[in-house]
């Protein structure tokens, strides 16, 4: 995982597209007057694209991928993205060098620079951009949105410096692009709608002139945008593998002031599933499944960026505020995903209880926030979770206004009683509570939901009540000698998730010795089952031995050993969170699990994994 912290300014403005080639090439929007106060443009010749194996950009009304239709010498090829772009010597169409071919002076301080200086400068890129996120902005299967396709993609990781007469002025690393694009007529507006890029200023031998003349407010961050694009030659060759098409490009470079900053984190999930943790974006994602984008279905990357700035758009009915200290904008070259996303409370300024945060995302494209319903509220109100994300935006933190805690807990206790748990808490008061769900867990970590409102009486909430309330649940489904974590989560009427404090506890009943004595093999019924993500298995051995306990698909092929190891007579539990031998979520399904020992013992049970 790579951290970029930057600082860009977003642009408005227009720029057209002459092809469709040049709608897969990385364009922004042109400088605004403000900015236009100090900046120095560079004139770049032969900037090159390589490879074209990123991710789709046309699909017809059906889902089918589309060649491009106007691009005769490219034969029947999908159109997709280039994965980078780069400032590559001697791969010009003609064996030229990418060259600085002008330069201009816009408003830059003339008492910081003599105009020698500026006329003898050159920019050199010396690290390609590397493609870190790409969405459609407009369903291509819905025909009325045909005459408005683009999409919204982020390139990272490039590297530049600034050179008069031999000698570096001045370095610029960790340029991001974040833009979007409008496909060429009739399928977009053939345009650049807006766009901007930014860079990380560490040379340590910057000149002090060009730093001030840049950098005037010292944030060591400074804008860095392509203002135009145009191809001076593009190869596609007819029916070849997307390695081999590349195209080059003249174009517009402006280095200018910037003000506010972004911090910008990305990495990679190999198989599309996993967790993600970008500490100084403050947000975590934890993959279910995801589809690699791109021509050959590798594009496995995920991109986190917080922007220290007020949020702009509308906001939905509900919702009295939005931070306005910072947002997020997340972005993947996956196909397709499903993934939780946490987002860290810690820096957020709102007033009022976390328990009334909601999560807000606004679709690339529009500027209509929308509150997102499936959340959880975690670590004490610390971290607020939102749950089977399978699309990327915009995302910020709103308020609904209203202090009052959902459901305000006394107390949460957990004791054995006989062979089972007995789980009682106390509520003080409750507002619009519809239920409560209680989880458990072996390893205070990965919890499955053992019981909920929707199937107990005894857990329907008392909706708003100013009275104290007390509840009890009894789990049979323990083992002696294991130790369990239980969580409690209320449910609003909303559907409002907050998780509550984590309890521990350990099983030693009065009857553990006789009961090994007397213990037989057994091994008994998953739960909870049908079950997602994962589940438990209980079984207890008679006699110590070697034990294996796999878990097959109903053709007999083995998706996963869990237990492959010698046990003492007693009562074991495991679980399975729905992996195979190789890390991977498997599909919904029946699935079978077999206990065997080495004394003869043998049985099997069917389970239900359901998504």
């Amino acid at each position: 995982m790579k951290t970029l912290k930057l600082n860009s300014k977003r642009f408005s403005n227009l720029v057209t597209l002459t092809s469709l080639a040049t709608a897969s090439i990385l364009t922004v929007g042109l400088l605004t007057s403000a900015q236009a106060q100090s900046s120095i443009s560079f004139q770049i010749d032969n900037f090159f694209g390589n490879p074209s194996c990123g991710p789709e950009m046309f699909t017809d009304q059906n889902g089918i991928l589309n060649p491009d239709p106007t691009c005769d010498p490219c034969g029947p090829l999908t159109f997709t993205a280039f994965e980078q772009f780069g400032y590559n010597n001697g791969l010009g169409p003609q064996g030229e060098a990418a060259t600085t071919s002008s330069v201009s002076n816009n408003n830059m301080p003339v008492a910081a620079l003599a105009p020698a200086d500026v006329g003898n400068a050159s920019l050199i890129i010396d690290q390609t951009f590397g493609l870190s996120s790409f969405e459609h902005t407009a369903d291509q299967n819905d025909p009325a949105t045909f005459g408005s396709w683009g999409d919204h993609r982020q390139y990272v990781g490039g590297h530049a410096y600034i050179v008069v007469d031999g000698d570096t002025v001045l370095e610029v690393g960790s340029i991001t692009f974040d833009l979007w694009v409008n496909y060429p007529a009739p399928f977009g507006q053939g345009n650049i709608s807006s766009g901007f890029g930014m860079g990380y200023l560490y040379g340590l031998d910057d000149d002090p002139n060009w730093v001030a003349a840049l950098d005037p407010q010292g944030t060591g961050q400074i804008n860095f945008n392509l203002n135009s694009m145009s191809p001076t030659a593009i190869v596609f060759p007819p029916n070849s593998p997307c390695q081999t098409r590349y195209g080059y490009y003249d174009v517009n470079v402006t280095i200018s002031p910037n003000a506010i900053p972004r911090i910008v984190e990305f990495g990679e999930l190999p198989f599309g599933n996993g967790a993600l943790s970008f500490q100084n974006s403050q947000v975590d994602f934890n993959f279910e499944m995801g589809v690699g984008g791109g021509e050959q279905f590798n594009q496995f990357d995920v991109m986190a960026m917080r922007v220290e700035d007020a949020p702009d758009g509308n906001l939905p009915e509900g919702i009295n505020s939005i931070e306005q200290n910072h947002f997020w904008h997340l972005g993947t070259t996956m196909e397709s995903f499903e993934t939780d996303v946490t987002f860290d409370l810690t820096d957020i300024t709102l007033a009022g209880n976390p328990s009334n945060y909601r999560i807000l995302r606004k679709p690339d494209g529009s500027n209509d926030w929308q509150i997102f319903g499936d959340i959880s509220l975690l670590n004490g109100g610390t971290e607020l979770r939102a749950n089977n994300v399978t699309g990327f935006s915009d995302w910020a933190i709103g308020d609904v206004g209203d202090g009052a805690l959902p459901v305000e807990l006394q107390s949460f206790e957990a004791n054995v009683n006989g062979r089972n748990v007995e789980l009682t808490w106390t509520t003080a008061t409750e507002t619009d509570n519809q239920g409560f769900v209680v989880e458990r867990s072996l390893d205070s970590e990965n919890f499955i939901e053992i019981a909920s409102y929707k199937t107990s009486v005894a857990l329907i909430g008392r909706g708003t009540s100013a009275s104290e309330t007390n509840y009890k649940y009894t789990d049979s489904r323990v083992s002696n000698g294991s130790t369990y974590y239980y969580r409690l989560v209320d449910v609003s009427y909303e559907g409002i998730r907050n998780e509550n404090e984590i309890i521990k506890i350990s099983v030693r009943n009065e009857n553990t010795e006789s009961e090994i004595l007397n213990l037989d093999y057994e091994l008994k019924q998953n739960f909870p089952n049908p079950f997602n993500p994962s589940t438990q298995i209980n079984f207890s051995i008679a006699r110590a031995g070697q034990v294996t306990l796999n878990v097959y698909n109903v053709s007999g092929q083995l998706v996963k050993t869990l237990v492959n190891n010698a046990f003492d007579k007693g009562n074991y539990n495991v679980e399975w969170n729905g992996t195979n031998s190789n890390g991977s979520q498997v599909s919904s399904g029946v699935y079978l699990y077999k206990l065997t020992t080495s004394n003869g013992f043998s049985a099997t049970k069917k389970m239900f994994l359901i998504k």
